[in-house]
């Protein structure tokens, strides 16, 4: 009976094992074939050459439960391409950051935005030379209110397609119909535009007096699409919300860029230079092959990432001094294990804006109509040191811009190209100030010692500034202070920001705190300027012995003539500086910075991270 029996067994054994072979088999022929498709060359370097990503979720028979009942899904993992030298590795300190989409504008000031490196403007601004280039356009020819684009012939999108006047075309009016704020200043700037041919796009400039310098900003900041592809997938008025939720998305352009790969993990642009005779396409020669967009979910895991140089930016703006915004990020550093304090030397950070900030002087008020009491004035208030460190208390040996280079930004000028005469400035002896308040009628009271004018009376000045940072109402409160320890009665004004651009537009006010926008255009040069009274383009007010009104206007037209001209701009930006130094219309205090990203020079230079951020 027992041998019956484990004859029977073993028989069932041999039954079962007879079925498994084959699973057996097909099993081990499954892995061999997994095996032989991963067996691609892979980076020498092994320390962070590999990024996972996942098979999708649903009724996947391959999933298995774990033990605490989750979903297990099988991952693979995919290796980057290139070495690591090739590979310029960026992430975003808020991974939700990173976008393709040119019109989901998550953060205006990103210029890492992967989409700036796939899609290529009709314009860049060439911030060393002062001058308007462009990659798709071989002329631009400006007859009265007639613009003609000529784009080169030999210009192609990543896939193939040529780059015609009908994708400029389909483009900007897919900006003006979404209600895109670039669309908006395309409706202010043009009255239409059209084909001339395939290559020659016609546009006739609207009455705006700054039509031509608005439509040159348009023309740096709005990529041009391949229609063939957008017109494609894009229904006829579409708003911009359906724009920004475009999915999934032809990221196809003309730029020196194309899309690799995009996973969970990793977004991969590489490098594509185009065949053509009419492009120097020598400029790209120092950029890497590849642009590598981790996708880190949380900010501690990405800072480890820098300080393990797996990293070369991490893209985390902040409103704060660079060289305040590296001090806290190397503090930060000091808790991970493998950080060397030797490595800090390769630590940078990138200034994404700037905006100049000081104090403007009314010619039009009752107290400074007069040139000579504006000059008294500017000779006090000079007298203020160290504004710049006011500003950022934090930042140690910080030196502010000097005044003879008030009015240049990076995004127009090197500050060293309109840096004028400081001799041009007020003197700030005690002797001169004097001098100057003889001039316009002023003198001190010999009892209190404060300045009165002709009828005795108090000269007191209302000076207004915003609800803004700590440091600024601390540097706005010390000016006031200042004035009054030299007898001038000063009563600074803390306003809303409201109520302080209301008086900015209406001209009400003595002194008033001024600043650029960040990163200022042209165009927006010109208009921060002609809020002064008397350089508004309808003013008719000419020149006097007290303010050459008439001239400044004519200096402005000139600035908007010549960029267009693509010359003389320099000059006229410099004629600009000396005409409000010696109209004594502003008092610079300083700059203002936001810092918007960390590096590491291990394996790039930071000169490179300038030239991808300037791209």
């Amino acid at each position: 009976m027992m041998c019956k029996l484990r004859e029977k067994c073993e028989c069932g054994r041999r039954t079962v094992l007879r079925a498994k072979i084959p699973c057996f088999l097909l099993l081990l022929f499954f892995a061999f074939t997994l095996l032989a498709g991963c067996s691609e060359p892979s980076s020498s370097n092994s320390e962070a050459s590999a990024t996972v990503s996942e098979t999708p979720s649903g009724d996947d028979p391959g999933t298995v439960p774990g033990e605490d009942s989750e979903v297990i899904e099988p991952k693979f993992y995919v290796g980057l391409p290139g070495e690591r030298e090739d590979r310029f590795s960026i992430a975003y300190a808020q991974a939700e950051n990173l976008t393709l989409n040119p019109f989901l504008d998550v953060q205006e000031t990103d210029v890492f935005m992967p989409h700036n490196f796939v899609y290529d403007k009709l314009l860049h601004y060439n911030k060393s030379g002062g001058l308007y280039e462009s990659n798709i356009l071989e002329s631009i020819d400006l007859n009265g209110s007639e613009l003609h684009l000529r784009l080169y012939s030999d210009i192609s999108f990543h896939n193939g397609f040529s780059l015609s006047a009908n994708d400029v075309i389909q483009t900007f009016l897919l900006y003006q119909s979404s209600g895109h704020e670039l669309g908006q200043q395309l409706d202010e700037s043009t009255a239409s535009f059209s084909m001339d041919d395939n290559f020659t796009i016609r546009v006739i400039l609207s009455d705006n007096e700054n039509a031509a310098l608005t439509l040159f900003d348009c023309m740096g900041k709005i990529p041009i699409l391949p229609y063939q592809i957008w017109g494609a997938r894009i229904p006829a008025g579409t708003d911009l919300k359906a724009l920004q939720e475009i999915n999934p998305l032809p990221a196809i352009g003309s730029g020196p860029y194309r899309l690799l790969r995009e996973d969970d993990y990793v977004l991969i642009l590489e490098k594509l230079t185009q065949q053509t005779e009419n492009v120097n396409q020598a400029f790209y020669d120092n950029y890497p092959q590849y642009l590598v967009y981790y996708k880190y979910q949380r900010g501690d895991l990405a800072l480890a990432a820098l300080a393990h140089n797996d990293l070369d930016i991490l893209l985390r703006p902040e409103d704060a001094h660079p060289l305040e915004a590296k001090e806290d990020i190397l503090e930060s550093f000091a808790d991970i294990p493998f950080w060397e304090q030797s490595s800090a030397e390769n630590i940078f950070t990138l200034s994404v804006q700037e905006k100049r900030m000081g104090i403007a002087l009314n010619p039009a008020s009752e107290h400074l109509e007069r040139i000579s009491a504006r000059r008294a004035v500017q000779s006090i208030l000079l007298r203020l040191a160290n504004t710049q460190q006011g500003l950022y208390p934090r930042v140690p040996n910080i030196v502010s811009l000097p005044a003879g280079n008030q009015l240049t930004l990076p995004s127009i000028l090197p500050h060293t190209l309109t840096r004028v005469d400081y001799q041009l400035l007020p003197d700030t002896s005690p002797q001169m100030t004097n001098i100057y308040l003889s001039e316009s009628g002023w003198e001190r009271d010999p009892l209190s010692g404060l300045i009165v004018d002709e009828n005795d009376e108090i000269v007191e000045l209302d000076f207004y500034y915003p609800v803004s940072t700590t440091e600024l109402s601390n540097v706005c409160r010390q000016i006031a202070d200042i004035a009054k320890e030299n007898g001038l009665a000063i009563v600074a004004r803390e306003v809303s920001a409201d109520e302080w651009q209301k008086r900015l537009q209406e001209r009400d006010y003595d002194l008033i705190y001024m600043e650029s926008l960040a990163d200022e255009s042209l165009p927006q040069m010109i208009s921060r300027i002609q809020l002064w009274p008397g350089l508004e383009a309808w003013s008719e007010q000419e020149d006097n012995s007290d303010f050459a009104a008439e001239s400044g206007r004519n200096l402005l037209r000139q600035c908007r003539n010549d960029a267009l001209a693509f010359n003389s701009i320099i000059a006229h930006l410099k004629d600009l500086n000396v005409f409000l130094i010696e109209n004594n219309l502003f008092i610079p205090l300083g700059i203002a910075y936001e810092t918007g990203g960390i590096g590491n020079v291990q394996y790039f230079s930071s000169d490179l991270s300038e030239d991808l951020q300037n791209h």
